[in-house]
């Protein structure tokens, strides 16, 4: 699913720098009542359409499935290929 810009609250969020350049998104906020319940999985153009972002939601189905394979990770601003 892709995250139209109109619903990240450009206030709340902010991106990531390193040596003065972007490298990532610090914090991503969404505005309030403006994400359907049913998205588990998106992309944003917030990152360049680089990253895969989930929901609390989503991560809690994994963990209780047992599912493997499949790492979250809290800071935004890494690039999970770089890991």
């Amino acid at each position: 699913m892709l995250i139209e810009d109109r619903l990240i609250d450009g206030r709340k969020s902010e991106n990531a720098s390193s040596n003065g350049e972007e490298v990532g998104v610090a914090r991503l906020v969404f505005k309030n009542n403006e994400i359907d319940d049913r998205i588990l999985v998106f992309t944003s153009s917030c990152d360049g359409y680089a990253n895969v972002f989930c929901t609390e939601a989503f991560k809690t189905e994994i963990e209780k499935n047992g599912l493997t394979d499949v790492v979250f990770n809290t800071s935004l601003a890494i690039n999970p290929l770089e890991i």
